[in-house]
């Protein structure tokens, strides 16, 4: 049936998409071998041959493909429904060529790719453009290289045919360039066998879809299966000795070397008072804003996230608050309820605010608004759990202009797609801007948290102010906070805790998991119970363990992302958890608390996975 119809009249319509599909080929692997000299390994995996034959390959692949979804219109003896073949094949290569340079452009800046899940997970949300802030020009930008493309690639097949269809041998050259895709898809497998075994996955990370074609994403060995036992003691909710109000304030992407007199003048001033003190080094539980959120909700690590998500675990800290009348309520001017699986948290409250605004800071001053509204509505009422969450800090950093202290600033409209990142003056932009960003919100923590104390004069209240995650700025090669990377840019956060007690606290290491433990144990439970019982966390107020370790985990840990950060005093432990195994983990390298790299002693070691193993999944118990 092939030889009938590649010797018949719609062979030439099959040969003109062909064209398009080869030129599509050249054009993909083109741009990937011009690009990847940049970041793949200079020793190791792999080499500049397993890159070519590897993009080779699914190049070629995707070619076919494409063939053969437009086939049945290529193949047409009819004139319109042949163009509409050949013009889909071109729009469908053309597709994925603006996917390819956005995809590299990812991950030359911030380390990702596009089928990573700190992206989709944006993606089948509906708040792209809310939590990306993509503007028109960068749509006109893919809208226009789109448009270019699929002509280009049209103009080529066109062109082959032509020069094929005049020496009067089209169906040769149909079944010449099938054969021929067909040759660079072996060639190029062939080729790159080096790269299809999950221990490559590491080196080839850079390479187009090679952790969806060939990374293992499996995390624990067939047949495992576990249930959730939290939290982990029977018994009736317990009741509050006290009953203070709440108050736990967020800021998106917020270093913790920001705070200083200089950045952060009003948090800075607060701190040094005698109702608060700041964390020496306050580790986010994870580097993406979700994962985070729950962990300070809830005090447990952030790998619990998802499937507590799927699973509608409710939290049994708020469960506690609300069972003792209080009132829980948030404020976000970051879309938090389409954020992952947040709408099952943000539903346990009994009211949660999220502003309109078209722009962050307009976001972030109508959260605030609401949030002193709130407090004037609850000064003389019920004791209540506030949360408020600002957003303006989040990428591309936004503030009023009388903000702009830091200048030159990057201009707003400024573009990833297009932007060259590797210009000192434009990273220097980068930082200015956020630097202007992070004194905007500075003005409205100050102030929330000034109005809150004022509020409950004379009652008791206690109070916490601290970052979702960090941003790094190139410190260690990249941009942002996407990527799986434990170093201080990204993890290291403030922490400013606040008591109407003037308790003198002593704070070394905190983690994100300590805020709701602390919390509850400020109001008193009775009976008292270990907060090692619903909590990965410590209480705060309690003397701390000098030789104490934090957990800090990947987006999607173990399913997609299998590492994971241990992080004591001294020291920062990078550990991977094996495919197989519950609890199958090894240590793979080591810092100090500064990010330098360190030899730890074995004692260490065994250490720190003797305490990982300990906690891991506490709150899950194996049923087989």
């Amino acid at each position: 049936m092939v030889k009938a119809l590649l010797s018949s009249k719609p062979r030439v319509g099959l040969a003109a998409a062909l064209c398009s599909l080869l030129a599509f080929v050249l054009f993909f692997c083109t741009f990937y071998l011009t690009q990847l000299h940049r970041l793949l390994p200079k020793d190791g995996v792999p080499g500049r041959w397993e890159a070519a034959s590897y993009c080779l390959m699914v190049a070629s692949g995707l070619a076919l493909a494409i063939g053969l979804v437009t086939a049945p219109f290529s193949l047409s003896s009819r004139l319109w429904p042949g163009r509409l073949g050949r013009a889909g094949a071109s729009l469908l290569c053309a597709a994925l060529l603006v996917t390819a340079y956005l995809d590299i452009r990812l991950y030359e800046v911030l380390g990702v790719h596009l089928s990573d899940s700190s992206v989709t997970t944006l993606l089948g949300r509906g708040a792209v453009n809310e939590s990306l802030h993509v503007t028109a020009g960068e749509v006109s930008l893919v809208a226009g290289g789109l448009i270019a493309g699929a002509v280009i690639l049209y103009l080529a097949g066109w062109a082959g045919i032509r020069l094929a269809h005049r020496a009067g041998q089209s169906g040769r050259a149909a079944r010449g360039l099938l054969l021929l895709l067909c040759g660079l898809f072996i060639v190029g497998w062939v080729g790159s066998t080096r790269l299809h075994a999950p221990v490559a996955s590491g080196a080839a990370r850079p390479l187009p879809l090679h952790d969806v074609l060939f990374a293992s994403h499996v995390a624990n060995s067939a047949g495992e299966s576990w249930t959730i036992h939290y939290p982990n003691f029977d018994g009736a909710v317990p009741k509050l000795q006290r009953r203070p109000s709440f108050l736990l304030i967020l800021v998106e992407t917020l270093r913790g070397d920001m705070l200083t007199p200089e950045y952060m003048p009003e948090l800075w001033t607060l701190q040094s008072t005698a109702q608060c003190a700041h964390s020496a080094n306050h580790q986010a539980s994870s580097h993406a804003t979700d994962h985070c959120l729950f962990s300070l909700l809830y005090g447990l690590h952030s790998y619990y996230y998802q499937i507590f998500g799927k699973r509608n675990v409710p939290n049994f800290p708020l469960r506690v608050l609300k069972q003792n009348g209080y009132r829980v309520a948030g404020g976000s001017s970051a879309p938090l309820v389409q954020w992952g699986e947040l709408s099952y948290l943000t539903e346990q409250f009994h009211e949660f605010f999220e502003a309109k605004g078209s722009t962050p800071d307009q976001r972030d001053r109508d959260v605030l608004r609401w949030s002193m509204d709130f407090l004037a509505k609850h000064s003389n009422d019920e004791p209540f759990f506030l949360v408020v969450f600002f957003d303006a800090t989040h990428h591309k950093y936004y503030y009023p202009p009388e903000f702009e202290v830091y200048q030159p600033a990057l201009p707003e409209s400024h573009s990833l797609i297009k932007g060259n990142e590797q210009d000192p003056e434009v990273r220097a932009g980068f930082v200015n801007r956020y630097k202007n960003a992070v004194r905007f919100v500075d003005s409205s923590v100050g102030r929330l948290l000034r109005v809150f104390m004022q509020a409950r004069a004379g009652r008791d209240w206690i109070a916490a102010v601290t970052g979702d995650h960090g941003e790094e700025f190139w410190d260690h090669g990249l941009l942002g906070h996407a990527s799986v990377s434990f170093v201080n840019p990204r993890v290291r956060v403030p922490l400013v805790l606040c008591t109407s007690d003037k308790i003198p606290l002593s704070l070394p290491l905190t983690s994100h998991v300590d805020i709701m433990p602390t919390f509850l144990d400020y109001a008193g439970l009775m009976p008292d119970i270990a907060a090692s019982d619903y909590s990965s966390g410590v209480s705060l107020l309690r003397a701390q363990d000098p030789g104490r370790l934090v957990l800090v985990s990947a987006i999607d840990f173990p399913e997609k992302n299998r590492q994971l950060a241990l992080v004591s005093r001294t020291s920062k432990f990078l550990v991977w958890k094996e495919p197989s195994g519950s609890r199958a983990f090894r240590v793979v390298s080591a810092s100090d608390a500064e990010d330098v790299s360190a030899e730890p002693s074995e004692a260490e070691v065994d250490k720190a996975l003797a305490f990982l193993n300990q906690t891991y999944r506490r709150f899950f118990l194996r049923t087989r």
